[in-house]
């Protein structure tokens, strides 16, 4: 497990995503927008590995952590729906500050500009099959927050990784930097490879910070939640048995 922040100030609900996260204020002052309840344990789970696998790639990510949510303040708050949050142990994704909306313009920029960052973003959810990272000319859900004051990307929402369902012909038919693939050298494709390499040596270590909370469905510890290191460590594997069909 990790150390956890707690959480002293309850503040409003997100009105857009789909688990619409809570904005929370910590002990240390810090600003939080906090999933519980209604995202459930597996993408608790989910959130917090891919999150520390991103950071290990050196990703864009926000800093995250685990926030206590204490009980009283939940039955004293007046959020709309505070109990689709819930007490106890939850994820938190550091608020970034003022965020402009991303859209194609944006994405091509970034392709353009960040060229790396694309590409890295791109691989990163093709190897946790994360699909939930799309834009097309009819909109989409990117997961990316842009910041007012630098213009910086900072990506966001991996509470659909790991996902049984994901197709890849899907996934590049919709992802936000798909054509970033087309453009990739020899040289950047081994780098990242190299960095997943790394980072999927570590995920016993991730998996280790997590709550029980997170891992049982009940206190008793019977109900397993459904998602295991071992699948986890199965999907990552795509790395070295399925790399070279992702460039053919």
């Amino acid at each position: 497990m990790t150390q956890a922040l707690i959480v002293d100030r309850i503040i409003r609900r997100s009105a857009q995503g789909v688990t619409r996260p809570f904005l929370c204020q910590v002990e240390d002052g810090r600003l939080f927008w906090a999933k519980g309840n209604l995202a459930g344990q597996r993408a608790l789970c989910c959130e917090w590995v891919a999150g520390s696998l991103a950071k290990a790639l050196d990703l864009p990510v926000p800093p995250f952590a685990q926030l206590h949510v204490p009980k009283q303040l939940v039955e004293q708050s007046l959020v709309e729906s505070i109990r689709e949050l819930g007490c106890g142990l939850v994820f938190g994704s550091e608020d970034v500050g003022d965020t402009q909306e991303f859209g194609i313009k944006d994405a091509q920029n970034a392709i353009r500009r960040d060229a790396d960052i694309a590409l890295r973003t791109m691989l990163f959810d093709w190897w946790i099959q994360n699909g939930d990272r799309t834009l097309g000319e009819r909109g989409g859900n990117p997961n990316i927050l842009i910041r007012v004051a630098d213009g910086k990307l900072r990506i966001i929402d991996h509470n659909i990784a790991f996902d049984r369902t994901w197709s890849a012909s899907q996934f590049f038919d919709g992802h936000v930097f798909a054509v970033a693939r087309k453009s990739a050298t020899p040289e950047s494709r081994e780098s990242v490879r190299e960095s997943m390499k790394r980072a999927r040596g570590q995920l016993d270590i991730f998996w280790s910070q997590l709550p029980e909370s997170w891992l049982y469905l009940d206190e008793s510890g019977g109900s397993p939640v459904d998602v295991s290191i071992t699948e986890m460590r199965s999907i990552l594997g795509r790395v070295e048995t399925d790399w070279d069909e992702l460039w053919s």
